[in-house]
């Protein structure tokens, strides 16, 4: 029983450790590229500028470009290179594939202008159709910023659904991509997702099953610690119950001095095998010895602060 014990402990601790050393190679690689490039976008905001106050007799109505319209919304993005590698936007080395980098407003709207507001990148931004605008730049350098605002217009009165954007950001060559947003949770990707767009697929079992295992190194070790010894404790009792007056009379027709009977009395644990299988009395699960104890807890303890270390890992892969 006891073997059986140590080799899954001895399992558990290998897989727990390899789990970890590629949950670790996978965040140091991402981490420590020195070659990266990222186009990263954040929606910072997005304002109903014509919303009228629900007034009765009061009616507003708004033209753009002497054009009727039913209401004109504000959206911001702030755009940046957060790699240390600049982005190269057209030529031979280009790192988009056509050449520009498209950002695209879903059906439900109407995009009537697009401008930047900082265009630290000076790139040329124009509208490609009614719900697409394509950037074009030469070179964008590491931490230049580009803000862009775009007014659109919901295609429908009483439209309360809030605009979706896309972007082609597959069209990128050896340049990463993210988007995140301020404004409401439906910009906020999933973990799971995010963890898909900046690891191999390959790696996913991995880093799922390598934290589920490492929130389970964290406490069963010491779980399991505490509960064999008061398993232990219970069954001695029990023993002692059942079998210490039997085992007294036994040990009494030993041929032994005294005082060793008497120590094999006091303290069963002490009792050599030999002796065990001449008086053939149920052998106790003694308690261990303080020395095996610590080393056992020294031992858990280890095993879960391995866990701690693979599950703060694995925090910052998912939610940093």
């Amino acid at each position: 029983m006891s073997s059986t014990k140590e080799l899954l402990n001895a399992i558990g601790t290998v897989v727990s450790i390899i789990t970890g050393i590629i949950a670790i190679a996978i965040f140091l690689v991402k981490g420590f590229d020195f070659e990266q490039r990222e186009i990263k976008i954040q929606a910072t905001n997005l304002q109903d500028l014509t919303k009228a106050p629900k007034l009765a007799g009061f009616e507003a109505k708004y033209s753009f470009h002497n054009k009727n319209v039913d209401g004109v919304w504000l959206l911001t993005l702030n755009c940046k290179n957060i790699g240390n590698k600049p982005i190269i936007g057209s030529g031979k080395k280009s790192n988009l594939q056509n050449d520009f980098f498209l950002v695209h407003i879903d059906s439900n709207f109407k995009i009537l202008a697009a401008q930047p507001i900082n265009n630290q990148i000076q790139g040329d931004i124009r509208i490609a159709d009614s719900n697409s605008v394509i950037l074009k730049f030469q070179k964008w350098k590491p931490n230049e910023l580009l803000v862009l605002q775009f007014y659109i217009e919901p295609k429908r009165k009483e439209s309360s659904v809030y605009p979706r954007v896309g972007f082609n950001d597959r069209d990128l060559i050896e340049c990463d991509f993210s988007f995140s947003s301020d404004i409401e949770d439906y910009f906020i990707q999933h973990p799971i997702t995010k963890v898909i767009k900046i690891f191999p697929v390959w790696s996913i079992p991995f880093l799922i099953g390598g934290s589920l295992f490492s929130i389970m190194l964290c406490f069963l070790p010491l779980i399991g610690f505490f509960v064999s010894l008061v398993k232990q404790k219970v069954l001695y009792k029990r023993w002692k119950r059942d079998y210490q007056e039997k085992f007294n009379q036994k040990i009494d027709l030993l041929q032994e001095e005294e005082d060793l009977r008497n120590k094999y009395k006091n303290d069963p644990s002490k009792t050599p095998d030999i002796i065990w299988r001449e008086i053939k009395i149920q052998k106790p699960e003694f308690q261990p010895t303080k020395l095996i104890s610590i080393f056992t807890l020294s031992y858990s303890l280890v095993l879960s602060l391995i866990g701690f270390f693979n599950l703060v890992v694995y925090f910052a892969i998912f939610f940093i």
